[in-house]
Order: structure tokens, then sequence, then C-alpha cells
């Protein structure tokens, strides 16, 4: 596991396990400090619900990050040594985050000169670096989803739609940028399927393949309702079913 990833999975549990073994030291404080920390940190467990992967956990290391330097004067005003109070405390922060810069540069310019990392060109997409194998789906599928995407807008199912409507310059539809069941809600899905009956979108495309989270029901309407298109490689592409004649 990249060191960056081992950072932000193990700092979340870090802070929790010291804000527990905080309440236990000043159970006979007013707790206002302990009360608004745990407030915080809570937010911060609920921000990563329900999937806990590195992607929802990144955006919640400022809040773990600074209950660190919390924790850290908190104990101090209990005797035990951790030499971060006075300035120490006040750089831990910022030391921690170009520390976890400096990491991550590192590992993406190692990939970068090994050939494993591209620098991209493309419209819409210019200047980020891509693994290798993704420009070689680029390459191959790229000028599929864009000749489907000339004829008419279509819905994206995949969970790397939003790159996707980038490397075809599509317009999304619908609402929906991240179409995993979690981000649909309790009525997206149905939402999505009226749209498809209105004929507001032409074609869905559909990847394949046990990836989390996947909408069921919008699965489901799909496959018993619409008739398969042409295969493009990064998806299966679903159409309005033919009108008898």
């Amino acid at each position: 596991m990249p060191l960056g990833q081992l950072f932000a999975y193990t700092l979340p549990l870090l802070v929790a396990v010291g804000w527990v073994v905080l309440l236990v030291c000043k159970r006979r404080s007013n707790g206002r400090l302990e009360l608004a920390l745990g407030v915080f940190l809570l937010a911060a467990w609920l921000g990563m619900y329900p999937r806990f992967d590195v992607y929802h956990m990144v955006a919640t290391l400022p809040v773990f990050l600074w209950g660190l330097v919390l924790l850290a004067h908190a104990a101090q005003e209990h005797g035990i040594g951790v030499p971060l109070g006075g300035r120490g405390g006040a750089f831990l922060v910022p030391g921690l985050a170009l520390l976890l810069f400096f990491v991550s540069f590192s590992q993406s310019f190692l990939r970068f000169s090994r050939g494993e990392l591209v620098l991209t060109l493309r419209p819409h997409f210019r200047g980020a670096l891509l693994p290798v194998p993704w420009e070689e789906r680029v390459r191959l599928h790229g000028h599929l989803l864009r000749a489907q995407a000339a004829k008419a807008p279509g819905f994206l199912v995949s969970p790397f739609a939003g790159f996707w409507y980038l490397v075809a310059a599509m317009k999304n539809p619908t609402p929906f940028d991240y179409p995993m069941s979690t981000a649909f809600g309790r009525k997206g899905e149905e939402q999505v399927i009226r749209a498809l009956e209105a004929g507001a979108i032409p074609w869905v495309c559909w990847e394949r393949g046990a990836w989390p989270l996947r909408p069921q029901r919008l699965e489901a309407y799909l496959v018993n309702a619409w008739r398969p298109g042409e295969d493009l490689g990064v998806c299966q592409v679903y159409e309005r079913p033919l009108a008898p004649p």
C-alpha cells in the first residue's frame, strides 16, 4: 500500500482512539473541548460513510490533522510526553501536509520516470498524469464513445463516468455524475428511469462487471425493458426498444 494511502487510513483511527483516551482522562472536567472535538470528528466519519475508500477519506484528513494537534496539547496538559506543544504543535499540520505532498509528488514523479504514467494532452483533460493502461483504453475505445455521443447525448453508468464524459466531450443529461446507488439517493434511480421512459435519454452505456454500489434498480430496468446495442469496449450500449410494426 502506498505511504499516502496508509496515512489516510491510519490517521482517523489514531485520532479516534486518542479522543476516547482524552474522554477517560478528563471525565471530571467540563468536557467542552472533548464535546466540540467529538462533534467535528463525528462529522468527518459521517463524511466517509458508507464507503471508506481512500477518495472519501482524503477529504476528511484536515479535520483529523487538527484533531491530532488538539489531542497533542491535551496530552501535554496531563503530563504525557508528546513533544508537540508550543511551536511544535503549531507546525504539526503544515508539516504533515508538506510531508504528504512531498511523498505523493515523489511517487508520481518516480512512476512518470519509469513510464508508468503519461502526461495527457487531450481536450478537457490537459496536463493530468494518466496511467498507461488508461491511456491505452482511451486510444482503443475513446473514438467509439465519441462516435456514439455524436448521435445524441447519452447517460454513462460507470464508476469512471466522469472520466469518459471528458474523453468523449459529452454532457451528462442527468444530475448524477457519479452513478452509484448511494449517489442516487432514494428517488434518483426512479428519476432516471422516468427520463428513459419519456425519451429524454436516447441511450445508456453500462460498464459491465462487479463494480461496487451498482444501481441495481436501473440495471434491472435496462436489462428487462431496453435492448442491447453496440459494445464500445468500455461499456455496453442499451437503446430504446423498437416500436412494434
